[in-house]
């Protein structure tokens, strides 16, 4: 007669009973405290294993960086849940709503029945960040001359809800179009910002342009638009980084137009080889000044 004998899978299978993280908004390079529940099914683990946890911008894995691994070394027993924390710091880059998730044993040290519910559940958390633009921009002429210096006055304020004290740059530029790409533009200068914003702190600040001039000068007459990049390095942390770019419509005149306007001699009349006077006036009937050097031949 044939013995049926059931042969018991000595494997365990490592698998999540829960995942959260505290507190519910952090700030960027702050810190994140991992609460954790796991069990191992069936048989006891003394094998040490690797717990990497991630933070994503989605529920998907493909979305999810990396931000720790935490070595796992106590044992587990067999259908006992075993719970734990550990602290991990915010990466400085991330902002905004995220999720954190993590895997169970990622080096595969530990032989299970189940390799399919390594993944813990997601748990949903704020990572806030700063906003900041600019706004309210003001010249005392919105009507310029090609070569013109003139002082360029705006706002910028921190409206997201995570202060910062890190220095930044804004860079000007002059364009043909409110467009955020600077194929169109032409660079101007920059300005460095060291000052501490507060959440919904705003500060004036202001510098010298001047507009271009050139062979092409005419390029710039017209409407054209002087740009604001807040932070054009992306040195803050900010949770919006969708509203940088601030135009200032300006209007520019075309370039000088130089003609004589009139011309006489004293005496009218001379003889061959003799001395005479030349007296002329000339015109800038453009709508742009000059100030540069010339000769009348």
């Amino acid at each position: 007669n044939a013995l049926s004998v059931y042969v018991r899978d000595p494997r365990p299978d490592l698998y999540w009973r829960g995942l959260s993280v505290s507190p519910s908004t952090v700030t960027p390079g702050g810190t994140l405290r991992v609460n954790y529940n796991i069990r191992s099914a069936t048989f006891t683990t003394t094998t040490n294993f690797y717990i990497r946890f991630y933070i994503c911008t989605s529920t998907s894995t493909s979305s999810c960086t990396t931000v720790y691994n935490y070595y796992f070394t106590p044992t587990l027993s067999a259908n006992r849940d075993y719970s734990s924390s550990f602290n991990i710091t915010v990466p400085t880059s991330m902002t905004g709503y995220r999720y954190a998730r993590a895997y169970i044993d990622i080096n595969n040290n530990v032989a299970e029945t189940n390799e399919g519910n390594n993944w813990s559940p997601t748990y949903g958390f704020t990572i806030a960040g700063a906003d900041l633009y600019a706004h309210s921009a003001s010249v005392s002429d919105r009507t310029l001359n090609m070569n013109q210096s003139f002082t360029f006055y705006y706002y910028q304020r921190n409206g997201g809800n995570y202060s910062f004290s890190t220095n930044y740059y804004n860079y000007f530029y002059l364009c043909a179009s409110t467009s955020t790409a600077k194929s169109s533009c032409t660079y101007l200068t920059n300005q460095y910002i060291t000052n501490n914003y507060s959440v919904g702190t705003q500060y004036r600040f202001s510098l010298s342009l001047r507009i271009p001039t050139g062979v092409n000068s005419n390029w710039y007459a017209g409407t054209r638009y002087i740009r604001v990049y807040s932070d054009n390095n992306n040195n803050v942390p900010e949770g919006n980084e969708n509203n940088n770019v601030y135009n200032y419509s300006v209007t520019i005149n075309s370039q000088p137009d130089l003609m004589f306007n009139s011309a006489s001699t004293s005496p009218t009349a001379v003889e061959q080889g003799a001395s005479f006077t030349l007296s002329y006036q000339l015109r800038n009937n453009g709508n742009a000044y000059f100030s540069t050097n010339f000769y009348v031949l």
